[in-house]
């Protein structure tokens, strides 16, 4: 675990960056007898400039390590390979590196054969518990992708292990949606026609690299496009509603066009796309539709109620499609975590919805969109944020909406002093 040591006044600074990439601060005296978390009394009147340093180098810590984590998850588009040597001198030599590659699974093909494995103790270890021992240097080493995993169960013992062990990995891997070009699951099927707000939809793409141009009651762009690895490309057509604006002109909400992907300036079927990239490209896309579906943002009540009225709600025009990979996977996870929890006989977690009964009526709660509903007559419920108590040591893979989904649960559920699940 890779650490620094700073002295300030009578007391070390001790900062840790351990797997998945978390950097946490400690405080002791020089004695060495008392460990804590908060900066001691006095430090921070008398030691401005060195405390004020000190937070420098976290912060320098904790965007080296985001960048880095972004970079690795961009092997998926890139299809990135590394030889074996190359491997072990940048990830897993490396100590800050290690921190980030330690809690990944790793496809390691050599002659005759191939391993996936996650390292433990410096050594790639498989599902089973066997070390990969002496591997060759011309083995080529990938970051493992559940789309291409051919064995089930050991994609499946992946998972199992994961979760037991309660691993969070530093991005999505072993949970990671994947989607297919298949007929009656891509892009058409699951999105199109879909009504989302602009603002949430283009900051999600904006922040994967896709340039968005902004729709309002002016004359612009309708085309979001990515440039992609290897000449690919894919542009996305947007559409506003025109009766919908804020008071500066920008309209609050688009509807989803036609996707198309292009490899060296033609346009090209969604099934000639490789695997991985397409089913990358098409991820981003459902997030960015779960961020942006009325009721998921912590403003969704300032929207005007006409736009909600005067169009199906995205539930149920999500109803009507086939599931889409985030949604199944947010299912997955929180059914596994209900089941492991006390109030687990008070929720049931179905494909789409997760339901559940409090004193005062029955629940659902949209696993696509947040959106609460009472059962009895299908209106919405507004949880207000304030009233919703903090849920710690909860390991959803990084979820942030399965995370808000089980904590509006569990807080109509219990009692505030009741707020720890149990596992």
């Amino acid at each position: 675990m890779p650490t620094l040591k700073e002295r300030v006044g009578k007391y070390w600074a001790i900062v840790e960056v351990s797997a998945p990439g978390k950097v946490e601060v400690f405080w002791l005296n020089t004695s060495g007898a008392e460990r804590h978390r908060k900066v001691p009394p006095g430090i921070s009147a008398a030691y401005p400039k060195e405390l004020r340093q000190l937070n420098d180098k976290v912060k320098s810590i904790k965007a080296s390590l985001a960048a880095h984590t972004e970079r690795v998850e961009r092997f998926y588009v890139e299809d990135r390979v590394l030889a074996y040597p190359q491997w072990r001198e940048h990830y897993v030599d490396h100590p800050l590196m290690k921190c980030i590659a330690s809690n990944l699974i790793w496809r390691f093909d050599f002659c005759g054969g191939a391993e996936t494995a996650i390292l433990k103790e410096g050594s790639p270890v498989t599902a089973n518990g066997t070390r990969l021992e002496n591997l060759p240097n011309n083995t080529e080493v990938r970051l493992w992708h559940p789309l291409i995993e051919t064995d089930v169960a050991n994609r499946r013992s992946w998972g199992d292990m994961l979760w037991s062990l309660g691993i969070e990995q530093p991005f999505r891997q072993v949970f990671r949606e994947t989607y297919e070009s298949a007929p009656g699951s891509g892009f058409e099927e699951l999105f199109r026609g879909l009504h989302v707000r602009q603002h949430q939809f283009a900051a999600v793409l904006r922040s994967r690299g896709w340039r968005v141009p902004l729709q309002g009651g002016f004359e612009s762009d309708d085309v979001a496009h990515i440039q992609l690895p290897m000449q690919w490309r894919c542009e996305l057509r947007l559409e506003h509603a025109k009766s919908h604006y804020s008071g500066h002109g920008i309209a609050l909400t688009v509807n989803l066009g036609e996707l198309v992907f292009f490899h060296e300036n033609e346009r090209t079927r969604h099934s000639f796309v490789p695997r991985v990239l397409y089913s990358e490209t098409m991820r981003v896309l459902d997030l960015a539709v779960s961020a942006s579906a009325f009721g998921y943002a912590e403003d969704w009540a300032e929207l005007s109620s006409s736009i909600i009225a005067d169009r199906p709600a995205l539930d149920v025009l999500l109803e009507s499609r086939p599931c889409p990979s985030t949604v199944a996977v947010r299912s997955l996870l929180l059914g596994r975590l209900f089941r492991e929890s006390s109030i687990g006989g008070n929720v049931r977690v179905e494909e789409r919805y997760a339901f559940f009964n409090t004193a005062s009526g029955s629940y659902k709660v949209s696993l696509a969109t947040g959106l609460i509903f009472d059962c009895a007559d299908n209106s919405l419920v507004a949880v207000p944020e304030d009233q919703q108590k903090k849920v710690n040591n909860v390991n959803l893979q990084g979820d942030i909406l399965a995370a808000k989904i089980y904590r509006t649960i569990l807080n109509k559920l219990m009692k505030p002093s009741q707020n720890s699940p149990e596992h």
